[in-house]
């Protein structure tokens, strides 16, 4: 059995996924209004290290860390500069004396899949592994990789009819390519995209199915579940 547990009486929501008894995941996430995981702006680079890191202002205290030698950055970094405007994610929150991390690979997750501007194709779950099932959610997502968006495609996708993942899909990717254009006309710093709640995000990424049970301390988490 899948056992969820929502711990959030820390100044962070803590949430593990246990699978017979042993400990997949673990997930925190901050309970202010500080940027969150998921969260995207466009913001502007204040500076440009040697080591090839950059300091991009998104409206916070302190500017996000932005690595720019991976080479999935390297696709949309290439002519970073001071003053340029950027839209990022947040990728890590910022922890005590850390500072959030931010990458330019933008991306919405659904339920059953992940749309990211990378152009690295199209991913599908390891843990799918009927061959014919695999190649079928390859054809689902090959419409929509296109122009530098990739799509992954969630374990979730294994029992799901087709027209709902596709759905998914065709939604988030007008969803993802919207925001991209916004900031293009939004002065920096700014907020683009609010990811969802801690409850929304428990269901959308970890509950799988009916036979999950959620294990959670504080009523009004659990009313929203």
């Amino acid at each position: 059995m899948r056992k969820i547990y929502i711990d959030c009486l820390s100044k962070y929501y803590r949430i593990a996924l246990l699978e017979d008894g042993k400990l997949q995941e673990i997930v925190y996430t901050e309970k202010d209004e500080k940027a969150s995981v998921g969260d995207i702006f466009v913001g502007k680079i204040e500076k440009v290290l040697p080591s090839k890191i950059a300091f991009v202002n998104i409206g916070e205290e302190y500017p996000v860390f932005l690595q720019l030698t991976d080479n999935k950055e390297k696709n949309n970094t290439f002519k970073a500069k001071p003053g340029q405007d950027i839209i990022v994610q947040i990728e890590k929150e910022a922890y005590n004396e850390k500072r959030a991390v931010a990458t330019t690979c933008v991306s919405i997750s659904g339920k059953y899949s992940v749309v990211v501007f990378d152009n690295s194709g199209i991913g599908v779950s390891k843990k799918i592994t009927d061959n014919d099932r695999r190649e079928a959610l390859r054809k689902i997502a090959e419409p929509y990789n296109v122009d530098g968006y990739s799509i992954i495609l969630r374990t979730n996708c294994e029992n799901t009819p087709n027209d709902e993942i596709e759905e998914e899909i065709s939604v988030n990717l007008k969803k993802l390519k919207d925001i991209k254009n916004k900031g293009v006309y939004t002065k920096a710093p700014a907020l683009l995209y609010k990811d969802v709640s801690v409850e929304e995000k428990t269901l959308r990424d970890l509950y799988s199915s009916e036979e999950d049970l959620i294990i959670v301390n504080d009523r009004k988490v659990y009313d929203n579940i």
